[in-house]
C-alpha cells in the first residue's frame, strides 16, 4: 500500500469522526425543524394536502381559516369537548361529539398537511372554488379504491351567530376514516396524555419512541456498514492496486452513517407520524444522506491526491507537489460548497440567491487570479 503518513496524521480517531458527523446532522435537524415550523409554503407536501386558495388580507373570526385553526388547536391540546362544537352533529350527545372531534383530528393529522394560511380568511369563504355558496373544501382524504374523499365545512347560523362547521357528510365519514388509520390500535389503548401533540406535530408517545428508533438505527447501521466494508474489501483484495483498498478504508464511516439513516427511514414508518412530521423527517434524512455522500467524496479527494503524490508526475520536483496541493484544496472547497447548497436545498431553504452569489464570487475570483493561474501553468 502506498504511504499515507501525512493524511493519516491529520485524521481523527474513527469514533470521534462518527460522533462529529452525528453532531452535525443533529444541528442541521434542529435548524431544519425550526425553519419548517415557521414556513408558510408547503413545497413537496404529500398527497391530500390543502390546496392554495385566494384569501382576504385579514382573517375573519368566522372564516374557514379561523375555524380550522381553532379546531386543531383545541384538539392538539386535548380539549375535544370544545373541539366538538366545530362539527355538524345535531342531536348528538356531547360525549359522542367530543369522540368524533378526536377521531377527525387524528384523521387530518395522518393524511393532510394543513397550512391555515392557505385556507380562505374571508367570512364568505372562497367564492371562486366552484362549490355551492357557504361550502368550503378543506382537504381530501384517501378513501377506498384509491379515490379521495372531500373534507368540507359549511357556514351555518346558530344562537351564537354565523360560523363555519365541518359538514354533516364529512362527520359521517369520520369513523370509517379513523378505522383505517395504521395507529388506530395505539390511539385506543395509550393514555390520553401520550396521544397529545408535542413539538413539531409529533405525538408524545412518538417522542418517547424516537430514542429507541435512533438506537436501533445506529446499531443496525453500524452492522450493515461493517458488512458492506467487508464485502468491498473482499472484492478489492483481488486487484493489485493499492488505492482501491484505501478507498474502502476511508469510506467506512460515511457508509455507516448512510446505512443508519436508511434504517432510520424504514423504522420511522412504524411510528405512524403525522403528515407534516413525515415530510420534515424525510427532509432531515435526505439532508443526512447528502452529508454522508459528500463526506465520502471529500475523503476520495484525499485518496486521489495521495495517489498522484506518489506518481511519476509529482515525483520529479516541488512544482508538481505544490500544484497538487492547490488542486486538492480547490476540489475540497468545491465539494464543501456543493454540499452546503445540497443540504440547505433538501431542508427547504431557498438556495437560488446563494447559487447566484457563489457564481458571482467564483467569477470575481477567476478574474482576479487570472495572471496567477497563467504564471502557475
Amino acid at each position: 500500500m502506498f504511504p499515507l503518513s501525512i493524511a493519516s496524521a491529520r485524521r481523527a480517531p474513527r469514533g470521534r469522526r462518527f460522533a462529529l458527523s452525528i453532531s452535525l446532522a443533529f444541528l442541521a435537524s434542529l435548524g431544519a425543524a425550526r425553519t419548517l415550523a415557521a414556513q408558510r409554503q408547503l413545497p413537496g407536501a404529500p398527497a391530500g394536502s390543502t390546496r392554495a386558495t385566494s384569501s382576504a388580507p385579514a382573517t375573519s373570526p368566522d372564516s374557514p381559516r379561523a375555524a380550522v385553526t381553532t379546531f386543531l388547536q383545541l384538539a392538539h391540546a386535548g380539549d375535544y369537548a370544545h373541539a366538538g362544537a366545530y362539527l355538524m352533529v345535531p342531536g348528538t350527545p356531547p360525549d359522542r361529539a367530543a369522540e368524533l372531534a378526536r377521531q377527525l383530528a387524528a384523521v387530518l393529522d395522518q393524511n393532510v398537511w394543513i397550512d391555515p394560511d392557505e385556507l380562505s380568511g374571508a367570512a364568505a369563504g372562497d367564492t371562486d372554488d366552484g362549490l355551492p355558496a357557504r361550502v368550503e373544501q378543506i382537504a381530501t382524504i384517501p378513501g377506498t379504491g384509491g379515490a379521495h374523499e372531500p373534507v368540507r365545512m359549511v357556514r351555518v347560523t346558530d344562537e351564537s351567530g354565523p360560523a363555519w362547521r365541518f359538514s354533516a357528510s364529512t362527520v359521517s365519514r369520520v369513523p370509517h376514516w379513523y378505522a383505517s388509520l395504521d395507529d388506530q390500535w395505539v390511539r385506543e389503548h395509550l393514555p390520553a396524555v401520550m396521544l397529545r401533540t408535542g413539538p413539531f406535530g409529533i405525538l408524545w408517545w412518538q417522542w418517547a419512541a424516537l430514542p429507541v428508533v435512533v438506537a436501533l438505527a445506529v446499531i443496525l447501521g453500524a452492522l450493515l456498514g461493517r458488512i458492506a466494508r467487508a464485502v468491498l474489501a473482499h472484492v478489492v483484495r483481488r486487484t493489485s492496486a493499492a488505492w482501491d483498498d484505501e478507498i474502502v478504508s476511508r469510506l467506512g464511516a460515511p457508509l455507516t452513517l448512510a446505512a443508519s439513516l436508511i434504517v432510520a427511514s424504514g423504522l420511522l414508518g412504524w411510528l405512524s407520524l403525522a403528515a407534516a412530521a413525515r415530510v420534515t423527517m424525510g427532509r432531515l434524512i435526505q439532508a443526512g444522506i447528502f452529508i454522508a455522500f459528500f463526506w465520502g467524496l471529500w475523503r476520495l479527494v484525499d485518496v486521489g491526491a495521495q495517489v498522484l503524490l506518489v506518481s511519476r508526475w509529482a515525483a520529479p520536483g516541488v512544482a508538481g507537489r505544490s500544484l497538487l496541493s492547490l488542486l486538492s484544496r480547490a476540489a475540497k472547497v468545491a465539494v464543501l460548497a456543493i454540499a452546503i447548497v445540497a443540504v440547505l436545498s433538501s431542508l427547504g431553504y431557498p438556495v437560488a440567491g446563494l447559487l447566484t452569489g457563489l457564481g458571482l464570487g467564483g467569477l470575481a475570483f477567476a478574474l482576479a487570479a487570472q495572471k496567477t493561474v497563467e504564471n502557475l501553468f
